[in-house]
């Protein structure tokens, strides 16, 4: 591990433990080492005896927020740009209450994130989670993407945005009837995922990350996400109380042909 690493983590210390010392948190959210050097663990930390792994660096990639969902008292989330998006994603979605969570910034500028409690300074550039669309109109890429999902749900788990408690796909589902795994099923649920996050993709590509068969469909979302940019200025997760485009509906809203 580089000495700037080293140093992040240091400070990522020094911030934890003057929370704790003062009782402003009950726990840390964070990454910590595991048993395999290079796979960090995502841990609860509860005391500042626990702050000895903390862990730090490129591999700690994986979106955290999620995992706040439930959880109280106030609890400390050590958050890249695309966390403290999630957080503010589910504030303005009735998920979280802003009072119970403190979060800890780190990155590259400070203004690459909405909100923040605490910030530590990272200048290693985080890599884009956007996919390449490939060319309009590819139907024979996007069925082979979807021949090789296996339909795990592995890209709901990981995803934020995904906390409904029944899932679209299960609803109506006995629970010892599976749900079924055919090409229609998988197009259904791909698309339906998409659209369920036009608007509200924190770009985090938790779901390409923790996808078993290496599928790359983000592609869509991505395409949705930029086009909320262009066509109404909207950046998921940059502002408390904003609304996503398609909950929100004004006299003077664009019409794009994003279905064309």
């Amino acid at each position: 591990m580089t000495e700037e690493k080293l140093s992040i983590i240091e400070a990522l210390k020094t911030i934890c433990e003057d929370l704790f010392s003062k009782r402003v948190i009950s726990r840390v959210l964070a990454f910590t080492e595991g048993e395999i050097k290079e796979i960090p663990v995502v841990s609860l930390i509860t005391n500042p005896e626990g702050l000895k792994g903390l862990k730090w660096d490129e591999s700690c990639n994986k979106p955290l927020a999620k995992l706040l969902l439930g959880l109280k008292p106030k609890t400390a989330i050590i958050a890249r740009p695309y966390d403290a998006r999630a957080v503010v994603m589910y504030i303005n979605e009735n998920q979280l209450k802003r009072d119970d969570v403190f979060i800890i910034g780190v990155g590259k500028d400070a203004s690459d994130f909405p909100v923040f409690d605490a910030f530590a300074k990272d200048p290693s550039p985080l890599q884009s989670a956007r996919e390449p669309s490939p060319s309009r109109g590819s139907l024979d890429f996007f069925l082979a993407e979807i021949d090789r999902c296996i339909l795990c749900y592995a890209c709901r788990q990981a995803c934020w945005g995904c906390y409904c408690p029944s899932c679209f796909m299960e609803r109506g589902i006995p629970d010892w009837t599976p749900a079924g795994v055919g090409r229609e099923a998988k197009i259904a649920f791909h698309l339906g995922r998409t659209m369920h996050l036009a608007g509200r993709c924190v770009e985090c590509g938790g779901c390409k990350t923790a996808c078993p068969s290496g599928v790359n469909l983000k592609y869509l979302i991505d395409s949705l996400t930029q086009m909320c940019y262009e066509e109404y200025g909207h950046k998921a997760g940059m502002e408390e109380g904003a609304r996503d485009p398609l909950s929100d509906y004004r006299c003077d809203d664009g019409q794009p042909g994003f279905l064309e």
